[in-house]
């Protein structure tokens, strides 16, 4: 695929100006600010390096096809069908619809997924390849449709899961913070790679020191995530996937070697502290945490004489992390 892709990086209301800026700092220099995320354009190696190191965004989407939506509902499911869907996924692998929007024509998004599945399928179909199955549980290729106003846009989703969802967290707090939130109260609060003493007073299952610590470090958010979208997409080129992985394990382990951070989460539940050790083991960055079972209002400052240079950072979250 030599021709500039057309993507769409969604993120949390309100996460826009941050991602935007964030888009920016990976090299993307055609990017729109819009609603709920932003449009780009780039080649596949910048859309996998967003997928790679993307703190902020919840999905990236390749746009394959867009149309009105009027009272021919037929013709949509018409337009669907003509995208070139062997291009993207084959007869044998199965896949999924997510569909968000309504108008006066598509009213319930199940009625929405069904609309655009019967495009994809009656394609293959129609080219005598065959049936691909539909599999809500663990799809090979899943497709996000999103109707706004009478404007119909289809599009892969590169990322799979979630963004947010970065593989360290398997367990969490009673009140869970989103890693991509986490993520932007850090970036923020100006955590960045001169920082060098974060403290957080009520670290929960340490979600926003684990997410600081990643930006510090250089850790690609994606860097330990083992499924993606793109990985039985017909075009994915995994010859330039692997070499930003190796760029991107290879830049941490620098930073992890230079950088003199130190993290202190405390917090009057040990229950989750020990959830929070066990999430930074995951990502091998346990040895730059201490963990405290203690009451807020006692806090004392963790370390005394900092050099001048330290950068410190004193956090509080709006909410109990997760």
């Amino acid at each position: 695929m030599t021709s500039a892709l057309q993507l769409f990086a969604t993120c949390a209301k309100g996460l826009e100006p941050l991602l935007f800026d964030e888009l920016h700092s990976l090299g993307i220099d055609d990017v729109q600010q819009t609603l709920a995320g932003c449009r780009f354009s780039c080649d596949l190696e910048g859309a996998y390096r967003v997928c790679l190191w993307s703190r902020l965004a919840s999905r990236v989407l390749l746009q394959l096809g867009q149309c009105p939506v009027g009272s021919d509902l037929a013709a949509v499911s018409a337009e669907v069908a003509a995208t070139p869907w062997p291009e993207h996924m084959t007869a044998e692998q199965s896949f999924v619809v997510d569909f968000t929007g309504q108008n006066q024509q598509i009213r319930h998004t199940q009625f929405g997924a069904q609309l655009v599945k019967d495009g994809i399928v009656d394609h293959f179909r129609h080219a005598g390849l065959g049936r691909p199955n539909v599999d809500k549980a663990e799809p090979d290729i899943r497709i996000n449709a999103h109707l706004q106003r009478d404007q119909l846009t289809w599009y892969l989703d590169l990322s799979g899961e979630a963004l947010h969802r970065r593989g360290y967290r398997l367990q969490q707090g009673q009140a869970p913070l989103r890693e991509t939130l986490a993520a932007a109260i850090a970036i923020r609060a100006g955590v960045n790679s001169a920082t060098e003493v974060i403290v957080d007073p009520f670290c929960g299952s340490g979600t926003l020191l684990i997410e600081a610590a990643m930006i510090v470090l250089e850790h690609a958010p994606g860097l330990r995530r083992t499924h993606w979208g793109f990985s039985h997409w017909q075009q994915h080129q995994p010859q330039i996937w692997q070499q930003l992985l190796s760029q991107a394990e290879q830049q941490h382990q620098q930073a992890k070697a230079a950088r003199p951070l130190r993290l202190y989460g405390s917090d009057n539940d040990p229950r989750v502290l020990a959830i929070a050790d066990q999430n930074a083991q995951r990502l091998e960055l346990n040895g730059f945490f201490t963990w405290e079972s203690s009451d807020a209002t006692k806090l004392n400052a963790p370390e005394r004489g900092l050099p001048s240079k330290a950068h410190c950072c004193f956090v509080i979250p709006p909410m109990e992390n997760g």
